[in-house]
């Protein structure tokens, strides 16, 4: 506990962890008390007030039906995370293990659980969440599971890196020749070993889940409508933006705020656990070829 504080303080201690660390505060903040903060309830309609522009009453306006803007966007912050943060963890964890297995146990394992994570990496993100959600329906369930589908082969194959470039490591092959079992190896020695470029991406992920989720539900197969979400929220802004911008204003600006805060705090959170990492990045092959210990 002792190392965790001390590592919080260093993140926070630096500008860019402190400004990203605040806006994950208060987003969460927002998610938990969005009943007490929202002004309005975010389904009730009033065809009389619709399209209204900021005032002091709405102060982000209203929508094509009369709804809250602000009240919808500060809801919205809930589903977000709700179905961000899981899918993240989950991919986040499944990645994890099976990476590290493949890694330190090789053989077919290893060529089965790779050729799995190649395929699904053939397909981009949105384009595979479009195709499962076709399939399966939609639901705040159904979104958070493709989502941690399309994002768990990046950490099998980090892990799976991470794991091949320290498990001939000396410690690893003395505790090998003292009888130490697989388990105890992968989970006492090379786990810790490996966490520290994972959490950076774990991190870095939730942004990027928000605004698969965000994109999925504009398209129109994320959480379906009237669910307060974002992505709902732009599409309905978009489709009567010649009418009035203020829907959009919302939806846009908390996701630029909450993708700038999780993206700060990950940058930070990199640099501080170790600064050798720095430039890491899903999506390169690089942080797969050393581990940089």
């Amino acid at each position: 506990m002792h190392e965790v504080r001390r590592l919080l303080m260093r993140i926070v201690g630096r500008p860019a962890g402190m400004i990203g660390f605040a806006i994950i505060v208060l987003t969460l903040f927002v998610a938990l008390a969005a009943p007490l903060i929202a002004p309005y309830d975010p389904a009730v309609i009033a065809m009389a007030k619709r399209f209204a522009a900021p005032s002091a009453e709405h102060w982000l306006g209203t929508d094509h039906l009369g709804r809250d803007n602000l009240s919808r966007v500060v809801f919205g912050a809930r589903l977000a995370l709700t179905i961000a943060i899981p899918a993240v963890l989950s991919a986040f964890l499944a990645g994890l293990l099976l990476g590290l297995v493949a890694g330190y146990v090789g053989g077919l394992i290893d060529r089965v659980l790779t050729v799995i994570a190649d395929t699904f990496l053939s397909f981009p993100s949105v384009i595979l969440g479009l195709a499962l959600l076709t399939l399966v329906g939609q639901s705040v369930l159904n979104t958070t599971l493709v989502i941690a589908l399309s994002l768990f082969p990046y950490y099998l194959r980090l892990a799976r890196g991470l794991t091949l470039s320290i498990r001939h490591q000396p410690y690893v092959r003395a505790e090998r020749s003292l009888g130490a079992g697989r388990g105890r190896i992968m989970f006492v020695h090379l786990l810790p070993n490996i966490l520290p470029p994972l959490l950076v991406v774990v991190a870095m992920d939730v942004p990027s889940a928000i605004v698969i989720e965000a994109g999925l539900a504009f398209l129109g197969l994320g959480v379906p409508p009237p669910a307060p979400d974002w992505g709902v929220l732009l599409n309905e802004g978009f489709v009567n933006v010649a009418i009035s911008i203020w829907p959009l204003v919302g939806p846009l600006t908390a996701i630029v705020l909450v993708t700038t805060g999780f993206t700060l705090l990950g940058e930070t959170f990199r640099d501080v656990a170790d600064p050798r990492l720095a430039g890491i990045g899903r999506r390169h092959g690089r942080f797969l070829m050393r581990r940089a210990r």
